[in-house]
């Protein structure tokens, strides 16, 4: 393998002095963020502030010079005051300061009259996470959307809801970032699966020359993709021409359905 060019070394270097100081700044803001704790614990607050963290996310959100680099921005700082909380919750627990949250202490998540919602058809991947953390046999079932499950919640319906947090392609799902603030309901959770795609076509397709694709797939006339997808998929179907046109789906699922008629 030939040696890396001068050039990159240089500018991965840089990048390395700039993770390191963005780590040294990250460790000094958890420590104030510690401090905050500390002063709502002392006086009764709650950790979670949703005008407070809305007007900062729009306000970092300004200083970026990009809609791309805006958007980052936001993504990011979702992420980081999703740590601080974090933390602040384990310092309340740790001060017994969790009486005045909506928390109720259970001895298991799972009983027998446990049931669980997800969003999309079954043989989606949120039914797949569910049944990978509750088992096959919890009584549960599927409602159309992000916020129907998070409604199911709180009407009473279900005791708990299977929804998408983030993936290694496309990122955090904001949408149930957005739903999270929006509802009393809380991540109890986690479950972590292999996403893996397929670019399906119908056999005998063309597009009036050579193949789109190799290994059986003879071409696409159009490529669907589900709302909001940001994942493989779409990243293939936006640059393998021509595309005829482009639907959108409200899942995965449904989407990948389509080809067949079902």
């Amino acid at each position: 393998m030939s040696e890396k060019p001068a050039e990159l070394k240089a500018s991965r270097k840089k990048l390395d002095e700039i993770d390191e100081q963005i780590v040294t700044l990250f460790e000094k803001r958890m420590e104030i963020s510690e401090d905050v704790a500390r002063w709502k614990i002392a006086n009764g607050m709650q950790v979670l502030d949703r005008k407070r963290e809305k007007e900062k996310l729009h306000t970092l959100a300004d200083l970026a010079t990009s809609d791309f680099n805006r958007r980052g921005i936001t993504e990011l700082y979702e992420q980081i005051m999703a740590i601080s909380r974090k933390r602040q919750y384990q310092m309340m627990d740790e001060a017994k300061a969790l009486h005045n949250l909506p928390f109720i202490k259970v001895d298991h998540l799972v009983t027998e009259k446990t049931k669980v919602v997800y969003p999309g058809a079954a043989g989606s991947y949120s039914e797949a996470a569910m049944k990978q953390f509750f088992g096959r046999d919890i009584k549960n079932f599927s409602v159309a959307s992000f916020r129907d499950a998070m409604t199911a919640i709180e009407e009473g319906a279900a005791d708990y809801a299977v929804l998408p947090i983030e993936n290694s392609t496309a990122g955090i799902v904001s949408q149930n970032y957005d739903l999270l603030n929006e509802f009393e309901n809380y991540i109890v959770g986690e479950q972590i699966i292999p996403i893996r795609h397929c670019l399906m076509g119908v056999p005998g397709t063309t597009d009036g020359g050579a193949p789109l694709l190799a290994g059986g797939v003879h071409g696409k006339q159009r490529v669907c993709r589900a709302e909001g997808g940001r994942g493989s998929r779409h990243h293939r179907g936006r640059h393998r021409k021509p595309v005829c046109g482009r639907d959108l789906w409200p899942s995965d699922h449904q989407r990948g359905r389509e080809p067949g008629g079902e």
